[in-house]
C-alpha cells in the first residue's frame, strides 16, 4: 500500500463527518449548530473508542513486556502499524474487530522477525470483514473450546 492510499484510508472517517456537516449545515436555523454538536460527539465516540483500545492493549502488554521485539520499536515500520492499527480501532465499533487488531498489534511486536506488510494485510482483510467471519475463524480454529463457550458438554463427559 503507497502512502498515497494510506492517506485516503485515513481520510475516510473525517471526510465523513466533513460530509455530514456540510448536510447540516444546509438546514435552515439549526443546521450550524446540529453540525457542531455532531462533528464534536463523532470525534468523542472515536477518542473513547481508542483510548479503550489503548487500555485494553496496555493492560496485555503488562504481563509481555519482556518479550516485546524492542528493536522493531525503532523502526518505521514500527510507528505505521501503530497508526494503521489505532485508526482502525478508532473507526469501528464492533468488539471482535478490536480483538483482531489487538491481536495483530501484539503478534507483530513479539514477533522475532516482525512484518509490517503481513500485519497490515491482515488488518486491512479484518476491516473489511463482519463481525460473524471474525467469529467463524475462532470456531475453526478451536472446535472445542468454542464449544466449550457456549456450554455444550465436550470430551470424555458428553452423552450421545
Amino acid at each position: 500500500m503507497n502512502s498515497e492510499e494510506k492517506s485516503l484510508e485515513a481520510t475516510t472517517v473525517k471526510q465523513a463527518g466533513e460530509t455530514t456537516a456540510i448536510a447540516l449545515n444546509a438546514i435552515p436555523i439549526v443546521g450550524g449548530v446540529m453540525a457542531g454538536i455532531a462533528g464534536t460527539i463523532i470525534s468523542k465516540w472515536q477518542n473513547r473508542r481508542l483510548n479503550q483500545f489503548l487500555l485494553k492493549l496496555a493492560s496485555e502488554m503488562k504481563n509481555l513486556e519482556s518479550r516485546v521485539n524492542s528493536e522493531f520499536l525503532l523502526t518505521e515500520d514500527f510507528q505505521d502499524l501503530a497508526e494503521d492499527i489505532f485508526s482502525k480501532a478508532a473507526e469501528t465499533r464492533q468488539q471482535e474487530k478490536l480483538d483482531a487488531f489487538r491481536a495483530i498489534f501484539l503478534n507483530t511486536i513479539l514477533s522475532t522477525s516482525p512484518t509490517y506488510d503481513e500485519a497490515a494485510e491482515i488488518a486491512a482483510l479484518i476491516n473489511g470483514w463482519q463481525p460473524r467471519h471474525i467469529i467463524l475463524l475462532h470456531i475453526l480454529a478451536d472446535p472445542a473450546a468454542a464449544d466449550k463457550q457456549i456450554g455444550n458438554v465436550v470430551g470424555p463427559e458428553a452423552v450421545d
